[in-house]
């Protein structure tokens, strides 16, 4: 892989004081101010995250400060168009169903979307529902 598409592709999530994230958790990046504001979280319930792809590696900060540990985050862009990436449903009164397709899911925990919007921040796009009934979502490029 050449270094531009690398950079396309992927990106370095530089993680908040704390964070303990196995490989293939979803990302999320800190907003809404505060000291730790821009640094990289597992995915979990709150309105103040922004998703932006799965990690590459397991990581562990729990001993660093903000910005001590690194982390390569793969994001949905690529050079082809769009990946995506297979997460688990909530299944409680927010299960992600076939009726989502194309809608937007909400970030439950480090590997489960939502069809609740409320306290939680948007995971994405849903792509497809396989036949095991996981979501596929598209992270959001932008906001």
């Amino acid at each position: 892989m050449s270094e531009s598409t690398k950079e396309f592709s992927r990106r370095d999530g530089v993680f908040a004081a704390g964070a303990v994230i196995a490989e293939g958790d979803t990302i999320c990046i800190i907003t809404g101010g505060g000291t730790s504001s821009g640094y990289a979280v597992p995915g979990q319930a709150g309105t103040n995250l922004r998703a932006k792809g799965i990690a590459a590696a397991a990581v562990n900060n729990s001993a660093g400060a903000d910005g001590a540990v690194t982390v390569e985050v793969i994001t949905s862009m690529c050079q082809k168009g769009f990946r995506t990436f297979k997460r688990v449903s909530d299944t409680g009164g927010g299960a992600v169903t076939q009726a989502f397709v194309g809608a937007k899911v909400y970030v439950k925990d480090n590997v489960t979307v939502t069809a609740t919007s409320s306290g939680n921040s948007v995971a994405g796009e849903v792509d497809r529902i396989d036949g095991a009934g996981n979501p596929w979502i598209i992270f959001p490029t932008s906001y």
